[in-house]
C-alpha cells in the first residue's frame, strides 16, 4: 500500500457536533481525502483550472476539465480494493461537490452531496451519511439565510 493510500486511511470521527457550523465545513472540505481521495498534483491543477471555467461559465473548457478529472480520479480510486474502494469512490464524488461549490454552483453542489449520500447509505456507513447530511442542513441553512 502507497503512502498516499496509508494517510487517506478512513476515520471515524467524521461527525461534528451541531452547533459547531464552521466545524461541519472543514469536515466536509477534509472528508474527501479522509476518505482515500487525496488529490495528486495534476488532479489539484485541474481542481483549480475548473473552476474558473466553471466561474466563467466556459461549457466546453467544463465539460473537457471535468472528463480529465474523472479519468484521473478514477485512475486514483481504482488503487484501492473493497470498502477502501468504495470509500474512496465517495471521496471523489465530494471532491467533485467541492469543486462546484468553489464556482459558487450550491445547487450541483448540493445534488453531488445528495448523489455521495445514496452511495454512502446503500452501503450503511453511517459516519460519512451524518457527515453528509450534517453538510447538507448546513448549506441549505445558509442558502435560505442568504436569500431571505
Amino acid at each position: 500500500m502507497s503512502e498516499r493510500m496509508k494517510k487517506g486511511k478512513f476515520e471515524n470521527t467524521l461527525s461534528p457536533s451541531r452547533q459547531e457550523a464552521p466545524k461541519a465545513r472543514e469536515v466536509i472540505d477534509q472528508l474527501s481525502e479522509r476518505l482515500g481521495f487525496i488529490e495528486t498534483e495534476e488532479l489539484s491543477r485541474l481542481r483549480s483550472e475548473l473552476i474558473a471555467a466553471m466561474t466563467h461559465d466556459s461549457v466546453e473548457e467544463v465539460r473537457d476539465l471535468v472528463g480529465r478529472y474523472l479519468l484521473l480520479g478514477e485512475q486514483l480510486v481504482s488503487e484501492y480494493q473493497d470498502d477502501d474502494f468504495a470509500r474512496a469512490q465517495i471521496g471523489r464524488s465530494i471532491r467533485m461537490a467541492l469543486i462546484r461549490r468553489d464556482a459558487g454552483r450550491v445547487d450541483d453542489y448540493l445534488a453531488d452531496l445528495e448523489e455521495a449520500l445514496e452511495h454512502a447509505n446503500s452501503l450503511n456507513y453511517d459516519d460519512i451519511v451524518a457527515s453528509l447530511e450534517e453538510a447538507i442542513t448546513l448549506t441549505e441553512g445558509e442558502d435560505k439565510a442568504g436569500g431571505e
